[in-house]
């Protein structure tokens, strides 16, 4: 132990002032022998006194006893790990003032500051202003951060240095964190700017959630569900909203869900549709959710073209079983929609569409669903086979080339209907009866055109 004038100082102080200068050490050994005294003697008066009373010049008032409790307080804190500073820092801290805002390092700690360039050296004043610094970050984890009003590691934490860092607006960085659950606090400055302040891990939190995001046209782009779908999904919890988007990954989530469900399909499921197509054909977009339900429970079997589908494209139902659950009305009886006419006539759906704007095949416009659709009756489409012919047909059966049909149906009198165009070549028709009619002259059975 050390003596000076009777005075025996403790094991602590020995051990720290007798200590080898280690030059290049991160820790309290690379001080030189005064920044070790007079870094001890200021830890003390900080433990001792506060932060508040000039805790050195009250110190230097007192005894030599109480100068070698000081020094000893402030040995054992240097001798100790790392956290004794930290904790020392926390217990002086100021607690005036607000403490649901970041807070100035000189509102938080008054006066130390000054007190560390006025009292230590360069090497003291280092050595406590890398725990100061530490405690500061460490700080921007809790409710009440402490911050620098210009340093680096201010900068950091600020609005902008964060949207810089993600790729966003620095504006919209409060708004992201909110969604995420965390309110980001911060300062007002004598200027009236808002300052917030984001701690490292709502940082990182931030960047994953910025990778997941989607913005609903992507996801809707990406999955196979209208944006409308989406934001359905949203509000009933099958997928997670992000800000204004989705997250990717719960909608992969979800995809993958209603995939555990496949089986493959019997014929008797026949004809089937993919989970896009029976959304879109079927399903009213505010009952969006209830096929996702009936997928995910199995009252819909589903199909998947692989084992890990991208999207709901790859997803198979039946239609007549979407229809059984979701009580969607089915196309009544008698009734042919335009596709299925066009296959019964023989004709192109173009033809079709083109004969029923015309009015020789009469149409009807049905809901079904939650669409309107235009059908056509089946006993209509007998009656035009009984009444209208393909002229080239006609033509063929009477041995006539395509490139002379309508000269030959001309001068037999024939009623040529002029239909549409259809791959650079002009459709007829020829208007015939059960009984055959008498040939006509040219002029008294002019070409009606449709056109």
């Amino acid at each position: 132990m050390l003596s000076t004038s009777g005075n025996v100082w403790s094991d602590d102080i020995s051990a720290l002032l007798t200590a080898d200068v280690e030059p290049s050490g991160q820790g309290w050994p690379y001080l030189p022998i005064k920044s070790r005294w007079r870094v001890a003697e200021l830890l003390g008066a900080l433990d001792r006194h506060g932060l508040f009373g000039k805790p050195l010049k009250r110190a230097s008032a007192a005894s030599v006893e109480v100068e070698r409790q000081l020094i000893t307080a402030g040995a054992a804190l240097m001798l100790g790990a790392p956290s004794t500073i930290t904790d020392l820092l926390e217990r002086v801290q100021s607690r005036i003032g607000p403490t649901s805002r970041a807070r100035l390092v000189g509102e938080a700690f008054p006066g130390l500051l000054p007190m560390l360039r006025k009292r230590l050296d360069r090497h003291g004043r280092e050595w406590l202003m890398s725990h100061l610094t530490s405690f500061v970050q460490a700080s921007l984890e809790v409710d009440a951060p402490v911050v620098w009003r210009s340093r680096a590691t201010a900068s950091a934490s600020g609005a902008k240095a964060v949207g810089v860092s993600l790729g966003m607006r620095p504006e919209r960085v409060g708004s992201l964190a909110v969604t995420l659950g965390v309110s980001p606090v911060g300062r007002v400055t004598p200027s009236g700017r808002r300052m917030i302040v984001v701690a490292p891990s709502t940082v990182e939190r931030l960047r994953a959630s910025r990778a997941d995001a989607l913005s609903m046209t992507a996801a809707a782009d990406r999955f196979g569900l209208s944006p409308p779908r989406m934001e359905v999904l949203a509000q009933a919890g099958h997928i997670a909203r992000l800000g204004a988007g989705v997250s990717a990954a719960s909608v992969a989530a979800l995809v993958a869900r209603v995939a555990d469900r496949a089986e493959p399909f019997g014929e008797a499921d026949a004809p089937t549709l993919t989970v896009t197509q029976a959304m879109r054909l079927l399903v009213p977009t505010s009952r969006t959710g209830e096929l996702i339900d009936a997928l995910l429970v199995g009252a819909v079997a589903v199909a998947a073209t692989s084992t890990r589908p991208a999207g709901f494209r790859d997803l198979f139902v039946g239609r007549d079983a979407a229809r059984a659950v979701l009580g969607c009305p089915r196309k009544p009886e008698g009734l042919l929609s335009i596709p299925d006419a066009a296959v019964a006539l023989g004709l192109k759906q173009q033809v079709t569409y083109h004969l029923i704007q015309r009015g020789l095949l009469p149409s009807t416009l049905r809901r079904i669903g939650r669409r309107v659709a235009r059908f056509v009756r089946a006993a209509d489409v007998e009656v035009f086979k009984k009444n209208f012919r393909p002229l080239a047909s006609l033509a063929t059966g009477a041995g006539v080339g395509s490139r002379r049909a309508v000269a030959w149906a001309e001068a037999a009198g024939l009623e040529l209907i002029t239909g549409p165009s259809v791959d650079c070549s002009r459709q007829y028709f020829v208007r015939v009866s059960v009984n055959r009619l008498p040939v006509r002259s040219r002029s008294n059975n002019p070409t009606r055109s449709l056109d």
